[in-house]
C-alpha cells in the first residue's frame, strides 16, 4: 500500500469534494499493483477489512477488475464516520457518500458497503443512536423503506432519504439542503 495517492486517484477523489483532510482521516491508500483506492475499515483491535475502488483503465492486458472489490467481513462492520456523539446516524450505501455526508461537523454517518442492511447491523446500531435516517439512491426506494420498517420493528426511530443519485454526487451544500428537512442532532 502506497500513502502518497496517484493523480488519478485524486482525480476520483476530487469529483465528490474530497480533500486531502479526508484521505487523511479516513486513512484511504493506494494499491500500485492493484490499481485501487483502498478504504480500510478499522477498530481498537485493528484491520477489519477494506475496500477497493479499481481506477484502472485495461491498459495492463489484463481484463477489467470489478469496480469494487473488498475483504473481511463487510456485511458485520459498523464503520462510523463523523460525529459520534449525537443519537441518530444516517446510513450510505457507500463510504464516499457517508464521508461526504460527514463533512457537516453535527452528523455521523456510516456506510452499509453495499444496498442490504442487516437485522445485527439494525441492532447494533440501537445499542449507539434513537434514530436512524437510510440514504439510499432511487433505484434502491423500496428496500430503504423496508429496512427502515424493520428498524422500527426493532425500536429505532427510522426515516428515509431518497435522492435520484448517492449522496456523492451531490455538492456538501445540496446534502446541507437536503438534510436541513430532517433532524439528526
Amino acid at each position: 500500500m502506497d500513502e502518497t495517492l496517484p493523480v488519478k486517484a485524486w482525480s476520483y477523489l476530487g469529483n465528490y469534494e474530497l480533500t486531502p483532510h479526508d484521505v487523511l482521516l479516513n486513512t484511504i491508500l493506494w494499491s500500485q499493483d492493484q490499481q485501487r483506492l483502498i478504504f480500510p475499515y478499522f477498530d481498537s483491535t485493528g484491520l477489519l477489512g477494506w475496500q477497493g475502488r479499481y481506477l484502472g483503465d485495461g491498459s495492463n492486458g489484463f481484463a477489467p477488475k470489478a469496480k469494487w472489490f473488498g475483504r473481511g467481513k463487510l456485511e458485520q462492520m459498523l464503520h462510523l464516520i463523523g460525529n459520534r456523539q449525537g443519537r441518530s446516524c444516517i446510513l450510505t450505501e457507500d463510504t464516499i457518500s457517508a464521508i461526504k455526508v460527514a463533512h457537516n461537523p453535527y452528523i455521523c454517518a456510516s456506510p452499509i458497503l453495499g444496498s442490504h442492511i442487516s437485522t445485527n447491523r439494525l441492532l447494533r446500531l440501537k445499542l449507539l443512536f434513537d434514530t436512524i435516517y437510510i440514504w439510499l439512491d432511487k433505484d434502491k426506494q423500496k428496500e430503504a423503506v423496508q429496512f427502515s420498517r424493520t428498524a422500527q420493528l426493532l425500536g429505532l426511530n427510522s426515516s428515509v432519504i431518497i435522492t435520484d443519485t448517492d449522496p456523492k454526487e451531490h455538492t456538501d451544500n445540496q446534502i446541507k439542503d437536503i438534510l436541513d428537512g430532517f433532524t439528526t442532532t
